[in-house]
């Protein structure tokens, strides 16, 4: 876990850890305290929990996938109690049907950047999950993240909220280890490292 309650002690072990390829730390539960300004090496997943405020929040939070330029998703998941206190910017890219990356690129480029983005990155399995959708190509690679949020058995109930729970059994999965506490993760880093 890294908070903004974890002891700087502990979030730079998990910092060094992100940043060495060696490491076997490859999941970290964060708030945003983590997302700013550090280069995790091959990160190729990420999953937010709810919605940031703000486009440029959605930018720095979600710019930290891919940059090896491997493929990488980001995974946003939420419900509409989330988005009530999120900016128009930010909702639309999450509810729209169309391109996600193109809403988004809207906020920061010109129409004829767009233009060129649209004719390179969009309708392409690559690009978002409404591209992939329309996707042709016969070549479309799921990554695993993307099989194991595939598996995730979505249940609503009767009520006057349309919030959604998830539930998936992680510790049926092979090679999965769960920790009680940040300190026996911690504890089992060190002995790692």
């Amino acid at each position: 876990m890294f908070h903004s309650e974890t002891s700087d002690k502990n979030k730079k072990k998990i910092i060094e850890a992100m940043c060495q390829m060696s490491s076997d730390v490859r999941i970290v539960f964060a708030t945003t305290a983590l997302g700013m300004g550090i280069d995790v090496v091959a990160c190729h997943s990420i999953i937010l929990y709810g919605s940031p405020r703000s486009i440029l929040d959605l930018v720095q939070e979600t710019g930290r996938v891919g940059r090896d330029n491997a493929n990488s998703v980001a995974i946003l998941l939420h419900n509409s109690f989330h988005l009530r206190n999120v900016n128009k910017e930010v909702r639309t890219v999450f509810t729209t049907n169309t391109c996600r990356r193109h809403v988004l690129m809207s906020n920061f480029l010109q129409d004829t950047e767009l233009e060129e983005l649209a004719k390179k990155e969009c309708n392409k399995h690559t690009c978002c999950d409404n591209c992939a959708k329309n996707c042709s190509c016969g070549d479309c690679e799921i990554l695993q993240i993307e099989s194991l949020i595939e598996n995730v058995e979505t249940v609503s109930h009767d009520s006057d909220s349309d919030t959604i729970e998830y539930e998936y059994n992680a510790a049926a999965d092979d090679g999965v280890e769960l920790f009680s506490s940040d300190d026996d993760f911690l504890a089992e880093l060190d002995e790692n490292i």
